[in-house]
């Protein structure tokens, strides 16, 4: 049963793919939006006409670009229960040292119990898509996080 009381939030790739695709969308209408508040801003002050409606809009729109931009989605916190066996892995990471060490460390002659363990790859950069695409594979889907930090 506490297994089933974590906040954790499993998409298909569809849906990841489905709710990247909106966010995509929604930065790009707002940063529209923005230029569009930018260029009547512009328009306004150089021929001294007052659009009192719009003055709250730049905070907003720097605000919200400024979280889309800098928010990761691998920027994170990982929360594990506290019996869960993990491995952190840091340091120089390419893509096929990750690949052979996960495909070594989940290798059956292990025993059944090392399919429990979670490994959490800590590194200061975004992964690559071909990183991406490794870590949604299902074998390491739900075992494998990786943590931007």
């Amino acid at each position: 049963m506490a297994a089933s009381s974590n906040s954790f939030i499993h998409l298909t790739l569809i849906r990841q793919e489905v709710v990247s695709l909106c966010s995509d969308i929604i930065v790009a209408i707002l940063f529209f939006a923005s230029l569009v508040h930018s260029g009547v801003n512009w328009y306004s002050q150089s021929n001294h006409v007052q659009y009192e409606g719009f003055s709250f809009l730049d905070t907003i729109y720097s605000i919200v670009i400024d979280l889309a931009i800098n928010t990761s989605a691998f920027s994170k916190t990982v929360a594990l229960p506290a019996a869960t066996r993990h491995a952190l892995v840091c340091g120089h990471i390419e893509l096929d040292s990750i690949r052979q060490f996960l495909h070594e460390f989940f290798n059956a002659d292990h025993g059944p119990n090392i399919f429990k363990t979670t490994i959490v790859i800590l590194h200061t950069d975004e992964p690559t898509l071909e990183m991406k695409s490794l870590l949604r594979d299902p074998m390491y889907a739900n075992r494998v996080f990786y943590v931007k930090g």
